[in-house]
């Protein structure tokens, strides 16, 4: 996955949507959590400077399906 990150750092100008977009790094269960420095970084070193950082959708946090239940009965 790191060589994917690389590749479209290089081919998109190091814009960290587009590679979020093409990787799909930061699009899973953690929304970024786990994986986003990691990104970061990489396409910082692929670029050479400094790039921002990935932007999170909401959920922001995972919310388990017995805490949702439970606003049912309310």
């Amino acid at each position: 996955m790191a060589g994917a990150v690389r590749r479209a750092a290089a081919k998109w100008d190091g814009e960290l949507h587009f590679i979020k977009g093409v990787t799909r790094c930061g699009m899973g269960y953690c929304q970024g959590r786990i994986c986003g420095s990691i990104v970061e970084m990489l396409a910082r070193q692929s670029f050479g400077m400094a790039l921002g950082a990935l932007t999170v959708r909401a959920p922001l946090k995972p919310v388990p399906v017995e805490v949702l239940a439970g606003f049912a009965n309310d």
